[in-house]
């Protein structure tokens, strides 16, 4: 089980990801450990792509803004054929706990990942979480392009503590050292 400091709520700014220009992506860097929850799209002005879907891909990269050895954790659709009007909302569930309380071996709670094809970020652990030194991107490829339309992205996480297995497999320092600016004599 892992030890929630908090929830938090990020709301990219409008446009930030240019869900009509092809090859756009934004890259969300994270002070903690955080287990993913919830991504959504909130449409600030009318989605539309008569060819097909609107993708954006959940991508978590090893070293921050370096796109090598990038780990494809999903993807989320905006829409499909149909308009989303503009103050539409499109979320989609990442980390679920089972509403049941069933409980693995280890003593953790099970999840329930929405899609069989993720990659875990530590073989057997939950893929929606992004360790200490790591990031989140979120990438529209070309053939994932709307038509037209804008929006802002919405992401959903908790913080987990600087301690315990994620952030014992990063790269992690504290400077010790005297934390006044100006030295007392």
């Amino acid at each position: 089980m892992h030890n929630i400091l908090k929830r938090g709520f990020l709301v990219g700014a409008i446009d930030d990801l240019n869900i009509d220009s092809s090859g756009d992506n934004t890259e969300i860097v994270f002070a903690t450990p955080v287990r993913l929850r919830r991504v959504g799209f909130i449409a600030t002005t009318a989605v539309a792509n008569a060819a097909g879907v609107v993708l954006i891909k959940l991508r978590r990269r090893p070293v921050v803004g370096a796109d090598a050895n990038h780990v494809e954790l999903g993807s989320f659709q905006v829409t499909d054929t149909t308009t989303r009007a503009a103050g539409s909302y499109t979320y989609k569930d990442l980390h679920i706990d089972d509403a049941d309380g069933e409980t693995a071996e280890d003593g953790t709670l099970r999840f329930e990942a929405p899609s069989s094809n993720i990659s875990p970020v530590i073989t057997g652990d939950d893929p929606w979480v992004i360790p200490m030194g790591q990031s989140l991107e979120l990438d529209m490829g070309s053939a994932d392009l709307a038509d037209s339309g804008a929006g802002q992205w919405t992401l959903e996480y908790d913080e987990l503590p600087m301690t315990g297995p994620y952030a014992a497999r990063t790269n992690i320092f504290r400077d010790v050292t005297n934390n006044s600016a100006i030295a007392i004599t």
